[in-house]
């Protein structure tokens, strides 16, 4: 017997969102040319091109009317080439649309992004976006540039053999030693490259009318289950930078996308217009019928709140001290001299006193200056000729003679330093714990929760090793969990 088949699935057909963006992308025209245009041809008509989609709003986007003749592709007009469909009613669409998935794909799903219609970039391939342009020497050193400083790579990585015959390989030879910005000079560039930056940044955040700005990141797991994130919003802020205006914005920009149902938690500091922002958001959204709690869906941001809690532990070592010197008298409990010249180290604030000293001591470069001006008058005078002198260096030693009393640098005694190896060890623990995060891109509560825990449980273990400084250590914890559980209270 014959064998039985299914009947193949009807097409789907394509979502208006989908059709918008096709067209969006063609050009309509009167006539078909009989040949290909000359590119002379193509320069002289891309400016009435870019005028024609720069004037089309997304939205209202409609199947061009069928006295044009044909439909030219925008995207290879702008790449030199030309291409022409038929315009007609039915047929056309999927045939174009294929064309842009597979000639166009970083231009088609880049509309779909930029317009907030993630839905329609579902088939989006994982490398669509990543388009290979035309190899230029400037464009190579700036990639390479940039590679380094966002990955933290070493200035003298150009210094290693193997590193540097991979970089002439690779460029076929487009690239010669020479053209590689080897330690100082890739030093040069990433400096250079971070004022252009900030010159830029510096002069768009003085503009008045782009002083407040909002952005808003979203995360979301695809359906490949692919943690992806994309920047949504990036607008003006109206009025100032208050909580209701935040928590309106926001809004906004969720019904604008269609996502305020899907929304799971929100990352903010602990500023306290935020916590306005996120009642004011939540308001919103239940006039919608969606449920949002201000507390609940708030992730506080991780840095800020150890960073509150590192502040704490340093505010509270006056305090640690006296509580110390409390808890003995009460117990009638002698304390030693070592004991005590430890905490009046932590009475008078021994990280002030590290920078005090630091300070002092940057303050006093312009001895090097002097000591260079000192030997060459040495030297001029033949006074450093005198090979069995009782000291090795008598430059050194005649001007530290002059400057002994010149120089007054604050010198740390024994107990400030052993107060300052003690909080090393405490600071050390959420350091590290920020350095954990910090090599993920886009860290997750996955692990920052136990990163958490494991900060409360070191500063537990070591309270218990350190009782001089067991109540800074105990505000440092309760800032901790108290930030973390309590939104409400800033």
């Amino acid at each position: 017997p014959p064998t039985m088949r299914a009947p193949p699935p009807p097409v789907a057909k394509l979502q208006v969102s989908n059709a918008r963006n096709v067209w969006y992308h063609q050009y309509p025209v009167r006539s078909k040319p009989l040949q290909l245009l000359t590119q002379s041809k193509i320069n002289n008509l891309i400016p009435a091109v870019k005028k024609y989609q720069a004037n089309m709003a997304f939205d209202q986007i409609q199947h061009p009317s069928l006295e044009y003749k044909a439909l030219m592709c925008v995207c290879c007009l702008y790449n030199g080439a030309t291409k022409y469909y038929i315009n007609q009613e039915g047929g056309i669409t999927g045939t174009i649309c294929n064309h842009m998935k597979k000639a166009h794909p970083s231009k088609y799903y880049s509309k779909f992004m930029r317009k907030g219609l993630f839905d329609c970039c579902k088939d989006m391939p994982s490398n669509s976006l990543r388009t290979q342009t035309k190899f230029m020497l400037d464009g190579f050193i700036n990639h390479l540039v940039c590679w380094v400083v966002v990955d933290d790579q070493a200035f003298n990585l150009l210094d290693v053999p193997e590193f540097c015959n991979l970089m002439l390989y690779v460029g076929h030879g487009r690239i010669k030693d020479s053209n590689l910005p080897h330690h100082d000079k890739l030093e040069a560039l990433a400096e250079a490259m971070y004022q252009i930056k900030k010159d830029y940044v510096d002069k768009e955040m003085l503009s008045k009318a782009l002083r407040r700005l909002i952005s808003l990141t979203t995360h979301y797991v695809n359906e490949l289950g692919l943690l992806r994130n994309h920047l949504i919003a990036f607008r003006k802020l109206n009025g100032h930078h208050s909580g209701i205006n935040i928590g309106q914005s926001l809004h906004q920009v969720l019904q604008e996308l269609g996502v305020a149902h899907k929304i799971g938690y929100i990352t903010l500091d602990n500023a306290s217009n935020n916590h306005t922002a996120m009642i004011t958001l939540a308001d919103k959204l239940s006039l919608h019928g969606i449920t949002f709690s201000p507390k609940n869906n708030w992730i506080r941001c991780f840095p800020h709140i150890l960073n509150l809690a590192v502040q704490t532990i340093i505010k509270s070592l006056g305090d640690s001290a006296n509580r110390y010197w409390l808890s003995m008298e009460s117990l009638n409990l002698a304390i030693g001299l070592a004991s005590k010249q430890y905490l009046q180290a932590l009475e008078l604030q021994p990280i002030d006193a590290c920078w005090a000293s630091i300070a002092a001591c940057w303050s006093s470069g312009t001895c090097c200056k002097r000591f260079e001006s000192f030997i060459d008058t040495g030297n001029a005078l033949g006074l450093f000729k005198h090979p069995d002198g009782t000291t090795m260096y008598p430059a050194i030693t005649d001007f530290a003679f002059q400057m002994c009393r010149e120089a007054i640098i604050p010198i740390l005694d024994h107990s400030q330093y052993k107060v300052l190896q003690d909080l090393i060890l405490i600071l050390r623990i959420p350091y590290n714990a920020q350095e954990v995060l910090s090599l993920e891109k886009t860290p997750t509560l996955a692990l920052a929760i136990p990163l958490f825990k494991t900060i409360t449980w070191s500063w537990e273990q070591l309270a218990t090793l350190m009782p001089k400084l067991l109540h800074a250590i105990s505000c440092g914890i309760f800032k901790l969990q108290h930030q973390g559980k309590n939104p409400e209270l800033i």
